[in-house]
């Protein structure tokens, strides 16, 4: 949200192409977030459903924001240009904020959980035994 309103709030060109860049930053963040609690949250024949689902989403998104962004920028609403092609983004990020409480799943914890925590901890065992043979060898 706070790329789409640095967007709609530019000054000029540069600000504009610079608030994009952090648009795609974030869009490419949040893909495998997404896949993540799908392959988490289903498993078997409805998780193919719920990834067809889902990549059918996104390539409609994809196709009709263009319509729609043309259409919000050619209507010219309240005289300001392109503005309200990302701004509107701002209302609608805030009620899906809101909202996703309610509509994702809860961390279920289980097999999932302990196998990450086990990595993560290995890993700052690794760490700090490294650390210990450094020392070692000073």
């Amino acid at each position: 949200m706070a790329a789409s309103l640095l967007c709609g709030l530019a000054p000029n060109a540069s600000v504009l192409v610079g608030g994009r860049i952090v648009q795609a930053c974030g869009g490419a963040l949040m893909i495998p977030q997404v896949l993540s609690i799908i392959q988490l949250s289903y498993e078997g024949r409805v998780r193919d459903r719920a990834i067809a689902l889902y990549s059918m989403v996104l390539a409609l998104g994809v196709a009709l924001g263009q319509v729609a962004g043309g259409m919000i920028v050619g209507a010219d609403l309240f005289d300001i240009s392109r503005r309200p092609a990302f701004l509107i983004n701002i209302p609608v990020g805030v009620v899906l904020l809101a909202l996703a409480p309610r509509l994702l799943p809860g961390d279920r914890g289980g097999r999932h959980q302990c196998r990450a925590h086990r990595r993560a901890a290995a890993g700052k065992r690794a760490v700090r035994v490294r650390g210990q043979i450094r020392q070692c060898f000073r």
